[in-house]
């Protein structure tokens, strides 16, 4: 089966919608490294519909090692609505996103990273598919947005290590708890 890795930035109010319009300066040296790191060590990242339009607008114009390595890795975009990818090395997966994920997860051998905490990762957390859950609070407070409170995983978590980066974004990284 295999492992999966959710990471997500997240402000110190909870916000974490579009990101890339608030990182800016937050995303030291030291971060792209890590963040970077990450994504190498995986064999592919999946993503519901909504991040991949997201980051499929955006991020091939985004110029650095991060950027590079998101643009040409193997993405799984996993969908009942879309009816094509146009991102490089994007492979859409259609159906139910939950019930596709699982099955993927439970046939592919591999390391995933999922950035994002929406509903797919809630569902995969609730239901023991994620191995790490990694939250990089980034000092700020936005004061409105999309809340990753909204959706409930039902998981007590134990903290697995921690880290402050540069630009003081402190990185949390978690096991869930299974019973």
């Amino acid at each position: 089966m295999g492992t999966i890795t959710v990471s997500a930035f997240v402000t110190v109010d909870g916000v974490q919608r579009d990101p890339v319009a608030w990182i800016g300066d937050w995303f030291s040296d030291d971060l792209v490294a890590h963040a970077t790191g990450l994504l190498g060590q995986a064999d592919a990242m999946v993503m519901g519909r909504g991040t991949y339009q997201y980051f499929a607008e955006r991020f091939p114009h985004i110029p650095g090692p991060h950027a590079d390595r998101v643009n040409t890795m193997r993405k799984l975009v996993v969908s009942s609505s879309l009816s094509e990818v146009g991102w490089q090395n994007a492979e859409l997966v259609r159906g139910d996103a939950f019930e596709v994920a699982m099955g993927l997860l439970g046939r592919e051998q591999g390391s995933y990273v999922m950035y994002g905490y929406g509903s797919l990762a809630a569902r995969l957390i609730h239901n023991g598919f994620v191995g790490t859950l990694e939250f990089l609070v980034v000092p700020t407070l936005r004061g409105s947005g999309s809340s990753m409170v909204q959706e409930s995983l039902g998981r007590d978590l134990v903290l697995s290590s921690s880290r402050t980066f540069e630009s003081g974004v402190v990185g949390l990284t978690y096991t869930p708890q299974w019973d």
